[in-house]
């Protein structure tokens, strides 16, 4: 099944399952405007709504949209989260300023959340993660790249008991040695046992000179206690980072998502570089790799930790942008197709591998090819729901 879409809001960037079975998309029209004071906005950010059967939820915010803001640049910071009461929170990005705000179920402000619906942040917060207790893991980068966690209170104060007065830095190491000159958080979650894992890329120094190059760009994986403090028992300090090089170079240098599977181990998808000094050619495309609990590349998964889908093999992706496990342990991903666009038409891929990492042959990925593939939302009855944008529904 496909779902509908509001006139002049064609993009979505992320998405969430609500109470009820309805469905959030994080998404903007990307309309260029010039503002007042001479600068551009990229489209305006907004909040849809949809019921469990695909069509447009008029009873939240206005005719089922809540619009945000004018926004300055394209990134990665367009996030959405609903809670168990229905409020949803999202990050925003208003001119001159960045935090979280949240709404309540009808697409109301929740004024009474933080200072007027706002917690006010002096970073971009690029992920966020709710915990059982309703308090919310944020992340992002402060500026000189420093990486940055912080944890909110359920009525949106800052929880001055994580890390030291509610903030948690790190900086890492690189696979030689180096220290990071950035880092970027990409995506979080809250395991079971309350730790946190941050996933996102941290960049080093060139032989040349400092600069943020993209080929220079590695893996990294923070995992914390509930506390903040780091988790020795994961990788010796709490820090990964990984190049998982396989021919000359093979980089996950733009980890986007990540997903703990029952048995504690952790996947984590994003884009590719791999670059063959044998064939002198280079190929981008998606990776998934899967750790053991103790942040080791667990060998027993697809070949030596890593499942690939480049554009010279026969599963291409640009990257993925999603993962999610069925509740029988299966591992979805999905992402952009590696060559774009088929008669004018945005192309996904999507793939399901078994626990093992070896493909599922018996998954069609056929349907969820429609779909712009930057989501991967499985409802509690099993189906499964690919895209945003493009939104495609399909049984598992």
């Amino acid at each position: 099944m496909s779902f509908q879409r509001l006139p002049d809001r064609p993009i979505g960037f992320d998405g969430a399952l609500a109470p009820e079975g309805k469905i959030l998309v994080r998404g903007s029209d990307l309309t260029t405007r010039q503002n007042p004071d001479g600068t551009l906005s990229y489209g305006t950010d907004e909040i849809t709504r949809y019921t469990s059967d695909g069509s447009v939820d008029t009873t939240f915010g206005q005719g089922g949209r809540v619009l945000l803001e004018p926004r300055h640049e394209n990134s990665g910071d367009q996030k959405v989260l609903a809670q168990s009461d229905g409020k949803v929170l999202v990050t925003v990005r208003p001119v001159g300023s960045a935090g979280i705000r949240r709404y309540q179920a009808d697409g109301s402000l929740d004024t009474g959340y933080a200072q007027n619906g706002t917690f006010v942040t002096p970073y971009f917060v690029r992920t966020m993660a709710l915990q059982t207790d309703g308090k919310l893991i944020i992340a992002g980068s402060e500026l000189g790249g420093k990486w940055l966690v912080q944890r909110l209170n359920p009525n949106g104060t800052l929880d001055t008991g994580f890390g030291v007065n509610g903030r948690v830095t790190s900086v890492f190491p690189d696979t030689s040695g180096r220290l990071s000159y950035g880092a970027t958080p990409s995506d979080s979650v809250v395991q079971t046992d309350g730790k946190i894992l941050v996933v996102g890329a941290s960049a080093f120094e060139q032989v040349s000179g400092r600069y943020y190059n993209f080929s220079q760009r590695e893996l990294a994986l923070a995992r914390y206690n509930s506390d903040g403090t780091p988790d020795v028992t994961f990788s010796g300090d709490g820090l990964l980072t990984d190049a998982f090089i396989r021919s000359s170079e093979n980089y996950l240098n733009q980890p986007n998502a990540v997903a703990i599977q029952a048995d504690g181990k952790i996947l984590v998808g994003g884009l590719a570089r791999v670059e063959s000094s044998v064939e002198q050619e280079r190929f981008d495309g998606g990776a998934l790799v899967r750790y053991t609990p103790g942040g080791t590349r667990d060998p027993a998964f697809a070949s030596g930790g890593v499942a690939l889908f480049i554009n010279n093999g026969p599963a291409p992706c640009a990257g993925i942008a999603a993962v999610a496990l069925q509740q029988d342990g299966k591992i979805l991903v999905a992402g952009p197709y590696s060559s774009g666009t088929l008669n004018n038409v945005y192309q996904a891929c999507a793939h399901r591998l078994q626990p093992s990492g070896v493909q599922d042959t018996s998954f069609d990925p056929t349907p969820a090819r429609t779909s712009s593939g930057q989501a991967i939302l499985v409802q509690p009855d099993g189906r499964v729901l690919f895209g945003l944008h493009n939104m495609v529904r399909v049984w598992p």
